[in-house]
């Protein structure tokens, strides 16, 4: 079974002191790790309001931001990946788990109906007491479940559920930008790949004459090499 849980405010949530903790744990310290916490700490904002009618602005007073790591920054999502990383130790014994940023996916595996229900279980218990120790949440209109099979499989009805919080069983499930099937079937992949290099050859098709070769290598590199190199290593 895959398991495919998101956060609420992931990036906005992680805390300052934590995450310095984590650099020291890891073996940043030094003048590394007091630029780090230069980046982090004695960071202040404001919202600023504008009124259209009255050509006037609003400001509210000065905050200073105690939690939270900047979004489309580079170092950003490396914060945030050394700030979940140990959640590895936490359920490693009952699944495999993947991080990518914020979203956290897990495989349980397990023959036997009821452990397997229990290690969904625990492994949610797990991950949820871990989340809040760190300040952080799980957002359960997000997560949902895919049960994988085989037709030689006879699939049990089941239904997972924590803090009277149902999470969603479905067929088709999307893992960073692939559309996995529960029945694993290459299917809806091979529409998926044809249809974005169809739109790659398309655009190179249309920058063919009279550009130059380096402006072709360009939009090839952009375009077709691109998907061909993300959809490969995903699978490798």
């Amino acid at each position: 079974m895959g398991f495919f849980c998101g956060l609420s405010k992931a990036f906005g949530c992680v805390n300052h002191n934590i995450i310095l903790s984590r650099l020291k744990f890891y073996g940043i310290t030094g003048k590394a790790n007091a630029v780090l916490k230069s980046y982090l700490k004695d960071r202040y904002q404001r919202v600023i309001i504008y009124n259209t009618e009255l050509n006037h602005d609003t400001f509210s007073c000065w905050g200073k931001v105690q939690r939270g790591v900047p979004q489309g920054s580079v170092v950003g999502p490396l914060f945030f990946l050394l700030y979940v990383n140990d959640l590895l130790m936490v359920i490693n014994n009952k699944s495999k788990t993947i991080l990518f940023a914020d979203n956290t996916s897990l495989i349980v595996t397990n023959p036997n109906p009821i452990d397997f229900k229990n290690d969904i279980s625990t492994v949610l218990e797990h991950i949820n007491l871990w989340f809040k120790g760190n300040l952080l949440s799980l957002n359960f209109n997000k997560p949902h479940f895919i049960r994988f099979i085989t037709k030689k499989i006879i699939l049990l009805r089941i239904k997972i559920g924590y803090s009277n919080n149902q999470i969603a069983h479905v067929a088709i499930a999307e893992f960073l930008g692939i559309v996995i099937k529960n029945s694993l079937s290459w299917e809806l992949y091979i529409e998926q790949i044809t249809s974005k290099l169809n739109a790659a050859w398309y655009a190179v098709r249309l920058v063919k004459q009279p550009k130059s070769h380096e402006t072709l290598n360009m939009v090839y590199f952009s375009y077709f090499h691109s998907v061909m190199l993300f959809m490969g290593e995903l699978f490798t």
